[in-house]
């Protein structure tokens, strides 16, 4: 009777973990767009628009000028224990140098960075995954820099996705 009763108790106090993919629902700060429309950063709002085509195409966010702090910050519609990040890039890739997601306290909490002077250009669309830190809290909010100093020329950006667990 004792190995019953642990057993229920065991069932019933699991939590289970639902897996979870989002997309961007809202763009809450940037430094710099092309323009306020086809090239805005509104556009990595939702799933991609102009992946897997690769190059200077309307429907991404196209940073205005070479510079070494570009950022955007996302959101997304609720909060998850963020385990990846998906960024859709589709003209000169290679750019992002940091990731951070933002803590319940109201702090940045880096989760991947990279020594900008390793970025190189890529030439072709990608999904660019890199490896992040797991953290202990739910997040919604994401803020990815970018330093196109390497690329010499305009970068792109479709989308953004998470997974993780709610």
């Amino acid at each position: 009777m004792i190995y019953d009763n642990k057993l229920f108790l065991q069932l019933v106090t699991k939590i289970i973990l639902v897996q979870d993919r989002q997309w961007v629902s809202k763009v809450t700060g940037f430094k710099s767009q092309w323009d306020d429309n086809g090239w805005s950063a509104a556009q990595v709002k939702g799933p991609p628009n102009v992946y897997p085509q690769y190059g200077d195409i309307e429907g991404t966010w196209c940073l205005k000028g070479e510079s070494s702090d570009h950022y955007i910050t996302i959101e997304y519609s609720k909060k998850t224990y963020i385990q990846s990040i998906n960024i859709y890039e589709t003209y000169n890739g290679g750019s992002v140098w940091r990731i951070s997601f933002k803590a319940p306290n109201g702090t940045w909490h880096t989760v991947w960075e990279v020594n900008r002077a390793t970025l190189s250009t890529v030439t072709s669309s990608r999904i660019f995954s890199p490896p992040i830190q797991t953290v202990a809290f739910p997040a919604n909010k994401v803020h990815i820099e970018i330093d196109t100093t390497n690329t010499h020329e305009h970068y792109e950006m479709d989308a953004v996705e998470i997974t993780g667990q709610c």
